[in-house]
């Protein structure tokens, strides 16, 4: 189980960045208790991926609303084609 900061984790390992810093590029060193080390380079984060552009909720439902009408007036045709199809040939047929 991995250890990080004295605390053993399942999984992960958490690491506080300071205020000044949550926006620069970071460098992590890590090591293990055979003296072997590892780097990883964080790139720095601009403020727009801290807050990505989201779409308008009601836009969004305002469109499945009108997908779905279209969807279910589609299916409504169809429904009535085939009625007219099968039933209504069916009955005229059958007076000849």
């Amino acid at each position: 189980m991995p250890e990080c900061f004295k605390i053993k984790s399942p999984s992960a390992c958490y690491l506080p960045v300071p205020e000044d810093h949550k926006l620069a590029e970071l460098n992590i060193v890590g090591t293990n208790i055979w003296g072997g080390t590892s780097t990883e380079t964080l790139p720095e984060i601009t403020p727009e991926m801290l807050n990505p552009a989201v779409p308008d909720p009601i836009d969004f439902i305002f469109n499945l609303t009108m997908f779905d009408f279209v969807l279910i007036l589609l299916v409504f045709m169809l429904i009535t084609y085939i009625i007219y199809r099968i039933v209504f040939r069916w009955y005229f047929f059958n007076k000849i």
